[in-house]
């Protein structure tokens, strides 16, 4: 664990990854959390992942930080491309790009393992892009 977290501070430091977690306002419950991954500042392309904990599921908490952070990171990292990766099985996942106004741009076949590493996985690409101004 401490090691995760020295190298999650190290790709921090350097711009990599950027880890959020996401906690209830009401009473400090950590509900899951979010984050920026596969940056590309040249394209200024980024990555959006997500994981809530089960308990915490369906209550609109990663649709309300992922909108955060799209917001965030179109106004202050100036994006011009935001992607969500996903496996087409995990249908709660998949809602969140749908949701939120992303295109799925294609299916990877074959692209991945199960968590179990016993089964080959699709993977949807869903993008958010900013359109380019004739």
């Amino acid at each position: 664990m401490e090691a995760n977290i020295r190298q999650s501070h190290a790709k921090f430091l350097l711009r990599e990854d950027f880890r959020i977690h996401i906690f209830r306002k009401e009473d400090d419950q950590f509900i899951g959390s979010t984050g920026l991954h596969r940056m590309n500042w040249k394209i200024r392309k980024f990555e959006i992942g997500y994981w809530c904990d089960s308990r915490q599921q369906k209550k609109g908490y990663i649709t309300e930080a992922v909108t955060a952070l799209i917001d965030f990171t179109f106004n202050h990292f100036e994006a011009n491309r935001i992607e969500i990766r996903c496996d087409p099985k995990n249908v709660n996942s998949r809602k969140i790009p749908e949701k939120l106004g992303f295109h799925i741009e294609g299916i990877l076949v074959n692209d991945d393992l199960s968590t179990d590493g016993k089964e080959l996985r699709d993977t949807c690409v869903f993008a958010k892009v900013r359109r380019k101004e004739n």
